[in-house]
């Protein structure tokens, strides 16, 4: 029985059988120095403490950085941006991962907000889309991504006026996983880093018409702002590879039943055919996978399955 220090219990009777993960995983780092804590902070799926649920091998929190930026019209000035989110505690060398899962926050400060109502004095709202969102990492490949490569990210809407900050989430009603990456085997930990960022202000007024467009393109932070720092440790993974393929044929409605052959499929995170998910999957052995066919185009396609260590070979499959 846990309890805190005020005599609350934290857990109550479970009854779990688990295997041994594979690779090993260290569930819990703590450094114990100072001053005591009267809560307990203990991250477990399902599991509700007096004032934190995260999942497991976590960990959550907000972070504050300032951003110099160019902003249209108006020239240099001061933004802030945040960033919430979860991000894991530990990677093994060679894992594929996000570095974290969140949203950021740009923030307006009241004298930028100002300037702009003086130039556009019928704005009544704001939104926004970013264009570039640069994170960058250590001990990982690749060293940097662009979030905002496969298409711009869109921000909430909110309310400007005089005298007060303007705050536009991003995405707007959703969370953005950052990477994927991929741990090297030459670090001992990886720090995620805050990059370049760009975006496009819209003014507007009551009616939602846009007003005047701003663009908004913030330096990387001076000095760097880290946004999470994570151990690299434990047995190196590798890559899931796939030998072959039973039945070499499915059809274009979908709906068939494949086994698939080949290695480190333990841990499976997500099976493809052609880069679009299976239906559903199930891993049997390290080595077998049986996997539900999605509605497939016709032609050959390759079969992927992304293990923990990435992927470094895929199998086909002729789609009729």
């Amino acid at each position: 029985k846990l309890k805190t220090a005020s005599g609350k219990s934290i857990l109550w009777d479970l009854g779990v059988n688990c295997k041994a993960p594979s690779p090993a995983v260290i569930a819990l780092g703590m450094t114990i120095s100072g001053q005591h804590s009267d809560e307990v902070s203990a991250p477990h799926t399902n599991i509700r403490t007096e004032d934190l649920d995260t999942p497991m091998n976590t960990q959550t929190g907000s972070l504050r950085f300032p951003l110099s930026c160019n902003v249209q019209g108006l020239g240099r000035r001061q933004v802030d941006g945040t960033f919430n989110g979860v991000a894991p505690v530990l990677y093994a060398p060679g894992e594929v991962f996000n570095a974290g899962t969140g949203y950021g926050r740009i923030v307006l400060p009241a004298p930028v907000v100002d300037e702009l109502l003086n130039q556009v004095p019928a704005a009544t709202r704001a939104s926004a889309y970013v264009d570039l969102l640069e994170f960058s990492s250590t001990n990982t490949a690749p060293v940097m991504v662009n979030m905002a490569a496969k298409g711009t990210i869109t921000g909430s809407e909110t309310a400007v006026s005089h005298g007060q900050d303007a705050v536009v989430r991003f995405p707007a009603d959703s969370d953005l996983s950052i990477g994927p990456f991929k741990a090297l085997s030459t670090g001992s930990d990886t720090a995620l880093y805050v990059g370049r960022t760009g975006a496009v202000v819209q003014l507007k007024n009551n009616a939602g018409q846009v007003l005047d467009s701003r663009r908004v393109d913030c330096d990387v932070p001076n000095p760097p702002t880290t946004i999470v720092s994570v151990t690299i440790a434990g047995t190196a993974v590798s890559p899931a590879t796939v030998s072959s393929v039973w039945p070499s044929s499915t059809v274009v409605a979908g709906g068939k039943t494949i086994t698939i052959y080949g290695t480190n499929f333990n841990n499976a995170r997500d099976v493809t055919f052609g880069g679009v998910p299976a239906a559903s999957y199930t891993v049997a052995s390290s080595t077998k996978i049986t996997a539900v066919t999605p509605v497939l185009p016709a032609g050959t396609l390759d079969v992927t399955v992304q293990g923990v260590g990435g992927s470094s070979k895929s199998g086909t499959i002729t789609v009729k």
